[in-house]
């Protein structure tokens, strides 16, 4: 049922700002909020629970795909961009279609083509900062 993931993505929207706002720290809420739900349900989907959606799933991980491209893009350049969604796109597929095996090589192949990509040192620094550092 989709009423998990809403209810998931308002409740840990609403947690992360509220605990950025107190200070305590510093993430973009809804990119949190984000990768949380996606990966529990995976989760899901993988222990065959009635409400695990894969639809629901893979628009979120695709979310995060296009989040992802949008902030290293410009640093990596349009090569590694385009890969980075096309590869991206297969990944997400197989992983919301239970072929987790293919699903974390084909992830593999995306992580050997950005460290490749990623040739000077001031690059590959900026690739290890936080992902959700700043992004809104």
């Amino acid at each position: 049922m989709i009423i998990y993931y809403f209810i998931s993505l308002v409740a840990l929207t609403s947690l992360f700002w509220l605990l950025g706002r107190l200070q305590l720290i510093k993430i973009c809420a809804i990119c949190v909020a984000v990768v949380l739900t996606w990966a529990w349900g995976l989760i899901a989907i993988y222990l065959s629970l009635d409400w695990a959606n894969p639809i629901a799933v893979a628009i979120l991980l695709g979310a995060s795909l296009g989040a992802i491209a949008e902030r290293y893009g410009h640093t990596l350049g349009f090569l590694w961009k385009a890969l980075w969604v096309i590869l991206g796109l297969v990944a997400i597929f197989l992983l919301v279609q239970g072929q987790w095996l293919a699903g974390l090589g084909m992830l593999g192949l995306i992580l050997l083509t950005t460290w490749f990509m990623s040739s000077n040192k001031s690059t590959q620094s900026k690739l290890h900062q936080d992902l959700f550092d700043d992004c809104c």
